[in-house]
């Protein structure tokens, strides 16, 4: 009987107060998103140009999750690596909360978490780094560090806790 009142009561606080409900997006709301963003007035389309995604969890649970986007485009890669973006689904769309400038994977979510938001973390290599190494990009309460070489950003051991979401050699086309 008690089991019974309980589910119940249960019952009515659910439909009072609904389960909070992840915002969804699709790959071809993301691939729509890219191909805007790619072809901007001041770059040439790459069509050639390839990215890679992971939705990830980089503020507690109860928040919605994240995508990360690895982009290899002309426009965006140098010797030092290519673009990350930093997004948080709205809709059909999407809202930039960070830019890393030059990165390789593989991009990994750490363990550690600065002001609430979970660390990344990249590989630095090239554009002059002959020792490659590791670097966490910290979220400073608004976005994540850009530039993994310089401050706040900062290099890691390679064993830090963490997960790879984003591995060397992934990508699909963008057209």
């Amino acid at each position: 009987m008690r089991a019974t009142a309980v589910f119940s009561l249960t019952l009515a606080f659910a439909g009072a107060f609904p389960a909070y409900s992840q915002p969804s997006f699709s790959e071809n709301d993301l691939r729509t998103y890219l191909r805007k963003y790619v072809s901007r007035p001041v770059f040439d389309i790459d069509k050639n140009a390839r990215y890679s995604f992971a939705s990830v969890q980089l503020r507690p649970p109860s928040q919605p999750k994240s995508v990360l986007v690895y982009l290899k485009d002309n426009n965006f890669c140098g010797s030092g690596g290519c673009r990350l973006l930093i997004l948080e689904p709205q809709g059909k769309s999407f809202r930039e909360i960070g830019l890393v400038s030059i990165s390789r994977p593989p991009v990994r979510v750490l363990a550690h978490a600065t002001k609430g938001w979970k660390d990344i973390a990249v590989s630095v290599c090239g554009g002059g780094f002959t020792d490659c190494y590791e670097a966490a990009l910290p979220f400073n309460g608004k976005g994540y560090a850009s530039n993994p070489t310089a401050p706040p950003a900062h290099q890691i051991k390679r064993d830090a806790p963490g997960e790879t979401v984003i591995r060397e050699g992934e990508g699909k086309p963008l057209y």
